[in-house]
């Protein structure tokens, strides 16, 4: 799956990829800004996505709940027993 979103984003000489670039860099606003509960959930061995910039989030949203999954990569998501506690967290 991620090689198939990587050559998709590399299509057109990378403007895909250099689009998410540029939304990552500027937002138009502040994370502290932010007044909207935020519930974050993480991997902790994730290795295309350092947690260091996870925990970069947590600490500058004002309102943020934060789950970290131990042992899980950038795709922990899928694992069912984090996929049922985030659809979990969207109701409570």
């Amino acid at each position: 799956m991620f090689e198939a979103e990587f050559t998709e984003a590399m299509q057109n000489a990378g403007q895909g990829a250099l689009a998410d670039f540029w939304a990552f860099k500027d937002w138009g606003f502040k994370l502290e800004d932010i007044q909207q509960p935020v519930h974050l959930f993480y991997g902790d061995a994730d290795t295309i996505l350092d947690p260091k910039s996870a925990k970069h989030f947590q600490v500058r949203l004002p309102k943020c709940a934060t789950t970290v999954w131990p042992d899980a990569g950038h795709y922990g998501l899928y694992a069912r027993e984090n996929w049922t506690q985030f659809f979990a967290s969207l109701t409570s």
